[in-house]
């Protein structure tokens, strides 16, 4: 039986002067212990008002990414403690609790589902890929002599 791991990593950044917003930039890499890495994926989010929010989006849609590649069974791996405690105990925050409410339900489609906390430096492509992501959205175009580069 094939296992998949998914090491996830959200970064955010206020905006100035864009209509006073925040993004965040999210990122997920699936890598099989059998077969290696497998496929990574980037997104932008928009105005998300805390990290945990943000940690609990990206785990979301690394969910929603490995019903759609039908994994059987998967581990999500987070650098975020509160997040894996949330998902790990009955109490719920409710600052999370729609997207909780969310992670369980998609959770109950897969054979066998773990949550699991890792160090910040055990998910730096994950990490990585989540600031360039934010860098590239929202770093203005260069310009030299009128002309974008």
């Amino acid at each position: 039986m094939l296992s998949y791991r998914v090491g996830m990593g959200p970064s955010s950044k206020f905006v100035p002067f864009e209509w006073e917003r925040s993004l965040t930039g999210i990122a997920w890499c699936f890598t099989s212990e059998q077969l290696g890495p497998l496929s990574t994926g980037t997104s932008i989010i928009d105005d998300v008002n805390s990290p945990l929010m943000a940690e609990s989006l990206a785990l979301h849609k690394g969910i929603t990414k490995a019903r759609k590649l039908e994994f059987p069974s998967v581990t999500f791996l987070s650098d975020c403690a509160t997040l894996i405690r949330a998902i790990s105990t009955p109490n719920q925050l409710k600052e999370i609790y729609g997207v909780f409410k969310d992670i369980k339900s998609l959770s109950t489609s897969f054979d066998s589902i773990v949550f699991n906390h890792i160090s910040r430096s055990q998910n730096s492509d994950a990490d990585f890929l989540a600031k360039q992501v934010l860098k590239a959205h929202v770093s203005p175009p260069c310009f030299s002599m009128g002309y974008p580069l």
